[in-house]
């Protein structure tokens, strides 16, 4: 089995992609200058995955991770196991270990999630975003843009892929909206104690949905990202 910390400081000075799963992305992945996150590194965030062409090519800057192993049960979970990637998930999977035997594991960080200690081993592990951008931070990467990072609902909508004709959608077990929210309250506290973590770290992270009720960090347009 692989630990996470195997991944610690590995790119250290880079700047960093995460990519959520918000409607906030459906834009911003039809932008022109989308592309160009992966000349960086990326981190894609359960669903995140169907936008990344990572079935051929060296996988050292892709990365898939989630806390929810119910992803397994998604018509995504095919394209994440057979991408070139290093793909990173808690180690409430170990059960599943004959299946992703070349995962790497880490465990959830034993403090409260509104509280950081940076001496302590494992990632923020309320849910899968918070855990990915801890996993930034811990690489040592110092710009970490964050993509599809809303935590609302339009029109109905809460993922990016809900804009695209229903026969293309990805199919899966759908967390209760009641259950949505109570995770994205949580969520808003972790991402504070992350954004102190950052700074503590020498890292500054930005959110690409200006709309975001996610309010921790400096709120930017993509284009503007990608112009930095």
């Amino acid at each position: 089995m692989k630990s996470y910390k195997d991944l610690l400081n590995a790119h250290n000075e880079e700047t960093c992609f995460i990519i959520g799963s918000g409607t906030s992305l459906y834009e911003q992945s039809s932008s022109s200058c989308f592309a160009k996150i992966f000349d960086h590194v990326v981190i894609a965030v359960n669903a995140g995955i169907i936008l990344c062409l990572w079935q051929d090519g060296e996988p050292n800057k892709r990365f898939w991770i989630s806390n929810d192993a119910s992803v397994r049960h998604w018509s995504f979970w095919p394209k994440v196991k057979s991408s070139k990637s290093i793909k990173v998930v808690r180690n409430s999977w170990e059960k599943y270990y004959d299946e992703i035997k070349d995962f790497y594991f880490f465990p959830p960080r034993p403090g409260k999630e509104d509280e950081i200690n940076e001496n302590e081993d494992g990632l923020a592990y309320c849910s899968s975003v918070p855990s990915a951008l801890d996993l930034a931070i811990q690489m040592g990467c110092k710009r970490i843009y964050l993509l599809g990072v809303d935590h609302y609902l339009v029109g109905g909508k809460i993922y990016f892929w809900q804009y695209w004709p229903y026969l293309k959608q990805p199919k899966g077990p759908f967390t209760p909206i009641k259950v949505q929210n109570n995770i994205y309250d949580i969520n808003f506290s972790a991402f504070r104690a992350l954004d102190v973590f950052a700074e503590k770290r020498g890292a500054k992270v930005f959110n690409c949905s200006k709309d975001s009720r996610v309010d921790a960090f400096e709120k930017i347009d993509f284009q503007e990202a990608m112009n930095g």
